[in-house]
């Protein structure tokens, strides 16, 4: 089952007189960014830090445990802030070659509500775009989620509580169910 991974999304929200030097900004920072060691270090170390307090929160805890049973054996078993381990083993050049190879014209799509005239705010984010790299979008790929089967009990042995934090999960249509956005 496709499960229409959502892709990155990156927003402004900003008044109409700082509308154009916004949006070039964000294509600046999105076509050029300026990856520092230092910065990047500074940043994988505060993911750290926040990885490693989540190990103290028994609801987070929880639902990565149901994460991991519901999808595993695929990438969503995952959760979308990372592992210790996972951050720890990212380097500089793996980020360099991650955006080299997602920011792409094949794989953006920018939105805009604005009261500009129509015609003025797409010339003015096309502007903003040219230098965008020249490329396909990238193939969600096809995930086959394991078939969960009747009932299933993940019990997580924390001693010292005073709460037990308890959790249901159950399917529910996919990402690709026509009626969605009406759900």
């Amino acid at each position: 089952a496709n499960t229409g991974i959502l892709r990155t999304v990156v927003s402004l929200d900003v008044i109409n007189e700082n509308l154009e030097p916004a949006i070039q900004l964000l294509a600046e920072a999105l076509i050029e960014p300026g990856l520092r060691a230092k910065e990047i270090d500074q940043l994988q170390k505060q993911r750290l830090a926040q990885l490693n307090q989540m190990r103290s929160s028994p609801p987070r805890m929880l639902f990565q445990a149901m994460r991991e049973e519901i999808f595993r054996g695929t990438p969503l078993s995952h959760g979308p802030d990372g592992t210790i381990d996972s951050v720890s083993r990212i380097q500089l050049e793996d980020i360099r070659q991650f955006l080299s190879a997602q920011i792409k014209s094949g794989n953006i799509l920018v939105a805009a509500n604005s009261k500009l005239e129509k015609s003025k705010l797409k010339a003015m984010i096309e502007h903003a775009f040219a230098a965008l790299p020249d490329g396909p979008s990238t193939p969600v790929p096809n995930i086959e989620l394991p078939a969960i089967k009747g009932r299933h009990l993940l019990i997580l042995d924390r001693k010292g509580l005073t709460t037990s934090p308890a959790a249901i999960a159950h399917p529910s249509v996919p990402s690709t169910y026509a009626h969605l956005d009406e759900l």
